[in-house]
């Protein structure tokens, strides 16, 4: 029993570690490194693109997403639009934006690894909790 609660805690730990590691790789390679909190302060109306012209639509509407970044406050358009709108005034939003050009930016989404990893991480802890149980029962038994 020693043995197995050994092996649960060294395989939760591991799951753990990896998951750490994994994050901070993927953080970075990703182009879009800095995190800022976005407020929606304008929709301006203009072209769609070639999708929305194919369906024969006249406007797309492009919300302005204020947000600072390095200590500056950017107020920029982004590239998406739609119609009706996504987005509404005020929206908070969470962005990413490039650290050497932060007017560069995307709105953050989930990627799915991120779901991937929470899972593997959650699991992880699963595993170590297993194993303080396992440990616990063995050291009271006798």
């Amino acid at each position: 029993m020693l043995i197995l609660s050994g092996v649960f805690i060294f395989i939760g730990v591991v799951l753990i570690l990896g998951t750490a590691v994994f994050r901070y790789y993927f953080q970075g390679k990703e182009k879009y490194q800095g995190r800022a909190d976005g407020q929606v302060v304008d929709l301006v109306m203009d072209k769609p693109d070639e999708e929305g012209e194919r369906a024969g639509i006249h406007h797309y509407y492009y919300p302005v997403i204020a947000y600072y970044a390095n200590g500056l406050l950017f107020k920029e358009r982004y590239e998406k639009g739609s119609n009706p709108s996504e987005f509404r005034m005020n929206q908070h939003l969470k962005i990413c934006f490039n650290l050497e050009k932060p007017y560069h930016f995307k709105i953050l989404e989930k990627d799915p690894r991120s779901y991937l990893l929470t899972a593997v991480y959650l699991l992880g802890f699963l595993f170590c909790i297993a194993g303080g149980i396992t440990f616990l029962l063995f050291a009271t038994r006798g």
